[in-house]
């Protein structure tokens, strides 16, 4: 099931295409076994509505005593899948400065249609805990977990895929292996100091990945001061990247469409723990290949003797004959 969130108050200034003024949200279940609670919302005016009776086993208008039609005056009535509602406008009392804030409304349908009185909610992207704060309303169990960038000052938080990489790859650094991952682009938010590239092959790489962003770029080269593998690959924008980019007041670039090469993911390998490893595995081969060699050699002395002593001892005994 799809349910259309239509929110007409949104400007549009499309001059050449229909306003998109509507989000798709999808409604779907683990298993058979759901809770689903039909809501019901006002309608913009009262309307009359015939009353009907079960007679014998079908629907009949019903009749007062003087044998006229009987009406009742409905106010509200049950919620289909196109849902009016607006969205945030920057002078909302809701609004709290997330670029992806929704409206409480739209959260507490949601939860008052796919949940009871007691159950639990879980929002593993909570942002500024609308949600949360819509089960907490409603008499709801949840759980909230906000992911973001600065994630070490919030409890609860979880890093975004990005400064994850950037952790995974401090953490690689420092490893024995020396291995080191590093995220850049010509575009990083305003907190990343380090986030463009540094070198000739980080701007190569960018350049030819946006060229061509399904062909790996690598290089063997130097780097900081020993004799390395350089791989880098394209991190392309995805819709929830765009939506993000496009409204985080640290994004340097605001235009990203789904599909753009935000940056590049490079793996640089020091190679000298592998030329050591191979170095002593060759000798090692070597030295086996030697003593191989050598007990050949030695059977074939033996072998040598031993065909020679019984030629000796035939020529004997034949002589004493």
């Amino acid at each position: 099931n799809e349910i259309i969130w239509h929110y007409y108050n949104k400007y549009s200034a499309g001059k050449k295409s229909f306003g998109k003024n509507f989000d798709q949200i999808l409604f779907y279940t683990k298993s058979q076994e759901f809770t689903f609670n039909p809501v019901r919302e006002m309608r913009e005016r009262p309307i009359r509505q015939l009353l009907r009776e079960n007679v014998n086993g079908v629907l009949k208008n019903r009749k007062g005593p003087d044998g006229k039609v009987l009406y009742r005056e409905v106010v509200d009535k049950k919620v289909d899948a196109v849902w009016k509602m607006p969205c945030l406008q920057p002078a909302s009392k809701e609004m709290l400065g997330y670029p992806t804030q929704k409206p409480i409304a739209l959260l507490e349908r949601i939860i008052l249609a796919s949940s009871s009185p007691g159950d639990l909610v879980l929002d593993p992207f909570s942002g500024c805990g609308t949600a949360v704060h819509a089960a907490e309303k409603h008499g709801r169990a949840w759980i909230g977990v906000d992911v973001t960038h600065d994630y070490f000052g919030k409890e609860g938080a979880i890093p975004l895929p990005a400064t994850f990489t950037i952790v995974l790859g401090e953490d690689m650094r420092d490893s024995e292996y020396g291995m080191k991952l590093r995220l850049y682009s010509d575009y990083p938010f305003r907190t990343r100091t380090d986030g463009g590239p540094k070198d000739a092959f980080e701007r190569e790489a960018l350049a030819l990945l946006r060229q061509n962003p399904e062909q790996a770029v690598h290089r063997f080269e130097e780097y900081e001061g020993q004799y390395s593998l350089r791989y880098a690959t394209a991190r392309r924008m995805g819709e929830s990247c765009v939506q993000c980019h496009n409204n985080h007041p640290d994004s340097t670039k605001t235009d990203w469409k789904v599909g753009d090469v935000r940056g590049v993911q490079e793996i640089i390998h020091p190679l000298e723990r592998d030329v050591v490893r191979t170095r002593d595995a060759l000798r090692g081969t070597f030295l086996l290949v030697g003593v191989i060699s050598g007990a050949f050699f030695l059977l074939s002395i033996a072998a040598v003797v031993a065909g020679n002593r019984r030629r000796v001892q035939r020529f004997s005994g034949a002589g004493k004959k």
